[in-house]
């Protein structure tokens, strides 16, 4: 995936056009964005001021995902040794809990997570300070159709990510236009998301993000062989299931970096 600055000015321009719900908010004659929002748009600027000033700007830089790195996680342990990194995605989606409506001490109980998986491999390339702040931003659109980009940044369908048990999350990365590949995985170390990770969606509040992750494969034969889930944005259920339905889904976003 590539971008061009012009491409990227009016993907944005078109984004904010359809969501006028999120608005700005006016100071006098100041005109401003909820602080995510105005912290991506701030750096898309910055990236394409900086694209624009070089020669060949017009023509879209190589994107070559070995010179992708994955931000330091020193509480999680590092990819096998062997592996290469084969994508990253943004995923957007809901956490997933039960409630015993009938027990008044009762917790959420968590059964898995559904997000759909945008391409964020370039993105991780050429413009990691934007990936780190898409999952934020993400979270504060609408879960898009699987069909839709994702929301502003309007990159493109990688694909999905479910939970075939339990304890078992799987990531499908074949679509009708591509195969990348496919993985069942199982937990292979967590470390709560920093404190000042974002709780949830502005427009709701939230109780805070879910943790980051390795993931190891489950099986022989896969595609993917590790999975870090990092700089996650939403997910957490309520403290307690007082007030809640016997089924809620929480809001969430994150980056997945995917080995094989």
């Amino acid at each position: 995936m590539h971008f061009r600055p012009a491409t990227v000015v009016l993907a944005l321009s078109s984004s904010i056009l359809a969501h006028p719900a999120l608005g700005s908010r006016h100071k006098g004659d100041e005109h401003r964005w909820p602080a995510p929002l105005e912290s991506f748009y701030e750096a898309v600027g910055k990236g394409v001021a900086s694209a624009s000033s070089e020669a060949n700007y017009l023509y879209p830089p190589p994107c070559d995902i070995s010179q992708a790195q994955m931000p330091s996680t020193p509480s999680l342990p590092p990819p096998s040794s062997g592996l290469t990194l084969s994508r990253v995605a943004v995923g957007r989606g809901t956490q997933n809990y039960t409630c015993d409506t009938t027990n008044s001490s009762a917790v959420p109980v968590s059964v898995g997570a559904v997000a759909t998986l945008y391409n964020a491999s370039c993105v991780a390339v050429l413009y990691p300070e934007l990936l780190s702040l898409m999952p934020n931003v993400a979270l504060q659109y609408p879960p898009p159709s699987s069909a839709s980009p994702l929301s502003p940044s309007n990159i493109d369908l990688s694909g999905h990510h479910y939970f075939v048990d339990a304890s078992t999350p799987f990531f499908d990365l074949d679509t009708s236009s591509h195969s990348y590949g496919t993985g069942a995985f199982k937990k292979a170390a967590a470390c709560p998301a920093p404190g000042d990770a974002p709780r949830g969606p502005l427009r709701e509040g939230g109780y805070g993000s879910v943790a980051w992750l390795k993931l190891a494969a489950k099986g022989a034969g896969q595609t993917f062989q590790e999975v870090y889930r990092i700089n996650t944005a939403g997910g957490n259920p309520p403290a307690s299931c007082v007030g809640q339905p016997a089924s809620l889904e929480v809001d969430y976003a994150a980056e997945y970096w995917l080995f094989q």
